[in-house]
C-alpha cells in the first residue's frame, strides 16, 4: 500500500468487482428461485388434489423451513455469545422472504418451460457469477499477502 496510488486502486477496484460479483450470484439465485415457483405453480392450476397441493408447494415450503430453522440457529448462538455486536440474519430471512412469496404463486400451464428455461439459464449465470466472485476473492488475497509480505 506504500508503494503508491497505482495500488491501492487496483485493490478499490477488486473490491468494487468482489462486492458487485457477490449482488450478481445472488440476484441469479433469486431469479431462479422465482422462476422454479413459477415452473411448480403451473401444475398448480385447475387441480385441488391433495398430492399436488403439496407437490406444488414443496419449494416454498423448503425454504419457509429452511429459513425458520437457520433463523433459530443464528438467535441460539448469540444468546452464548458475549459480544451483542453480531451481523443480523439478512440472508436467513432473504431465504424466509423468498419462500413466503412462493406461497401465492400462480402461473398459466403454458407458460411451464418458459419458467423452467429461465430457471436453467438464471442458474447457469448466477454459478458463473460465483466463479467470477471466487477468483475476485483469491486476487483480491492474494494481493493484499503479497503487499504485505513486500
Amino acid at each position: 500500500m506504500l508503494q503508491g496510488d497505482e495500488k491501492t486502486t487496483r485493490f478499490r477496484e477488486l473490491h468494487d468487482q468482489d462486492v458487485i460479483l457477490r449482488g450478481a450470484a445472488l440476484n441469479g439465485l433469486i431469479l431462479a428461485v422465482l422462476c422454479l415457483f413459477g415452473f411448480f405453480a403451473s401444475f398448480r392450476i385447475g387441480s385441488r388434489h391433495g398430492m399436488r397441493f403439496v407437490a406444488t408447494h414443496l419449494p416454498a415450503a423448503v425454504l419457509i423451513l429452511y429459513g425458520v430453522y437457520k433463523i433459530v440457529i443464528h438467535f441460539q448462538g448469540l444468546s452464548s455469545d458475549p459480544d451483542p455486536f453480531h451481523d443480523p440474519p439478512l440472508a436467513e430471512a432473504v431465504i424466509l422472504l423468498l419462500g413466503l412469496g412462493g406461497l401465492p404463486a400462480r402461473a398459466p400451464e403454458a407458460s411451464r418451460w418458459k419458467y423452467g428455461h429461465g430457471c436453467w439459464l438464471s442458474l447457469t449465470l448466477a454459478i458463473v457469477a460465483y466463479g467470477a466472485w471466487w477468483w475476485t476473492e483469491v486476487m483480491y488475497n492474494q494481493g493484499v499477502l503479497h503487499a504485505r509480505v513486500l
